[in-house]
């Protein structure tokens, strides 16, 4: 009987320690805070889906592939970067256009346009805006094809939206707010006609997709696409303007508006030019030359 006795005292003593010892366990704080999982920088898709799934409320879905294309471009850019940096001025212009002319097969299934000598003429045009030493005048490649025209073409007027565009960037604090300010632009210009709007929801796509990657690179490689900070601190303190992410995509912004300009002035006045046609000059100039400006701040 006493042995029934104590072995019973054993097992509740047993189990109120396995008790104890589970409500410790339960009520310890954690040793550590769990580690954030590092963020990536954003890839082609990631950037057009952003886009497309509300980045901007009032944009069009269809012109999101102007995202998608020019974000591959700068991922291949990036990739190769050491090398565009040791090369000088004309090898390095020569390489950047090299990558985006690999995108051309893309932009045409996207916009219909075919025509190489269509091509030919957005990327003199962009070499010229970029920069880029030894450009030929565009007359080398003699008069360029006749641009795919429309009853209503795209008039010019959606220029009046894009210094809107530029200002939303420069001013921005991050990347959410710079799109929201962009996306207010596309607000303002809900009333231009379909082609011209078109045009603009294109700009607007490249645009908040750029500040958004080229954030993302920015936190990824530690305050700076090349990671020294004090050197484009430099910079800004100079300028006057806001960080690498916001800087480039600005330049982004500046090669899409001077891409889709190029075409509408090639055409000349009173030219009924289709929007697939500004596009595609869009999307080329804002590969050129945001490519080499990043390089450039690296």
């Amino acid at each position: 009987m006493l042995r029934w006795y104590v072995s019973r005292l054993f097992l509740v003593a047993g189990a109120l320690g396995a008790a104890l010892a589970t409500a410790r366990c339960a009520g310890r704080e954690p040793s550590a805070p769990p580690r954030a999982a590092p963020r990536q920088p954003l890839n082609a898709a990631r950037a057009a889906a952003a886009v497309a799934q509300g980045l901007l409320p009032h944009g069009l879905p269809q012109v999101n592939w102007m995202a998608e294309i020019h974000t591959r471009a700068q991922q291949e850019a990036l990739a190769v970067q050491a090398e565009l940096r040791a090369s000088d001025p004309g090898n390095r212009c020569a390489r950047i256009e090299g990558i985006v002319r690999r995108l051309v097969p893309d932009i045409a299934r996207h916009t219909g346009i075919t025509d190489q000598a269509f091509y030919e003429a957005r990327f003199a045009e962009a070499r010229a805006r970029s920069g880029c030493p030894d450009t030929p005048a565009l007359s080398v490649w003699g008069l360029p094809a006749p641009l795919p025209t429309t009853e209503d073409g795209v008039t010019g007027e959606y220029q009046a939206y894009t210094g809107a565009m530029e200002s939303a960037i420069l001013n921005a604090g991050s990347p959410e707010e710079a799109a929201a300010g962009i996306d207010a632009a596309l607000t303002a210009g809900s009333s231009l006609p379909a082609a011209d709007y078109q045009v603009l929801a294109g700009i607007a796509s490249i645009a908040a997709s750029s500040v958004y990657y080229w954030y993302q690179v920015e936190v990824s490689s530690g305050g700076g696409a090349g990671g020294d900070q004090e050197y484009l601190m430099s910079i800004f303190r100079t300028t006057g303007w806001c960080g690498f992410w916001c800087r480039t995509g600005w330049a982004d912004l500046f090669g899409a508006v001077g891409g889709a300009a190029a075409v509408i002035e090639t055409a000349g006045p009173g030219a009924a030019v289709a929007p697939e046609a500004v596009l595609a000059g869009s999307v080329i100039g804002a590969a050129v030359n945001s490519a080499s400006t990043a390089i450039g701040l690296m």
